[in-house]
């Protein structure tokens, strides 16, 4: 795994205690992420590409909060491997995350859990993060169970959409590639859409990357994008089911 010293292998999936990232996982259909050859697995920074945690906070949308997206994903994490995959744990700031991550060929589950341990009520904001590989997102829709549906242009998408009240999957549709990804959402009352497109692509992206990935991610983000709150003793829990077949 590129530039990932510390990378461990359980069963099907790939994952670091930077962040408890998850680095990739493989499928009946090949590989589910994307993971830039470029990614910054130094102290403190970020990891581009396969599923970065999104705590206690989403981008800047609590405000006076930082870094963006939370610290969960800047930090190191305690983990047990499992034949299938891995639990993760960290505590900091009166906040416990537990990742709980398991991956099988025809299917991908991965559950985060925030606990309040602290003595006073904190908003709080969850999200995952998952870059799903596709062979050109120019070519590619995503299909929302409630109809709404989106393609890709080269341009900036960034979508905060509500989650679809009537349930089933977000589907990747990616017929170049030969394959659908369905992500199934579990706690979540948002779905954001992303891909940054040509002129915003980070860089730490290698060579044409905004290409090959598109970002479906099950969020918690509370009434009006302002989080939601945690008394001390209080949890959360949000998820994802993946699933995948040939087209």
């Amino acid at each position: 795994m590129p530039g990932a010293a510390d990378a461990q292998v359980a069963g099907p999936v790939t994952f670091t205690d930077h962040g408890a990232h998850l680095l990739s996982a493989d499928s009946a259909t090949g590989e589910l992420f994307y993971l830039s050859a470029d990614a910054d697995y130094s102290p403190g920074s970020s990891i581009r590409g396969g599923v970065p945690v999104i705590a206690p906070w989403f981008n800047d949308l609590i405000e006076g909060r930082e870094p963006a997206h939370g610290w969960a994903r800047r930090r190191q994490w305690n983990h047990e491997p499992h034949e299938d995959g891995y639990d993760a744990w960290v505590t900091w700031r009166g906040l416990r995350l537990v990742l709980t991550v398991r991956g099988a060929a025809d299917s991908l589950s991965v559950g985060l859990d925030v606990l309040n341990r602290g003595i006073t009520t904190q908003p709080v904001q969850l999200a995952l993060h998952p870059y799903f590989a596709v062979s050109d997102v120019t070519q590619v829709m995503v299909a929302r169970a409630d109809g709404r549906t989106y393609e890709f242009d080269g341009t900036l998408v960034d979508s905060r959409e509500p989650h679809a009240a009537v349930g089933g999957p977000t589907r990747i549709i990616d017929r170049a590639g030969g394959r659908e990804i369905a992500v199934f959402d579990q706690g979540a009352d948002h779905t954001v859409v992303w891909n940054p497109g040509e002129a915003d692509a980070p860089g730490d992206l290698d060579a044409d990357g905004w290409r090959r990935f598109v970002c479906v991610e099950p969020a918690r983000l509370g009434t009006r994008l302002r989080g939601f709150t945690l008394a001390p003793g209080q949890s959360a829990t949000i998820g994802m089911r993946v699933e995948t077949r040939e087209l």
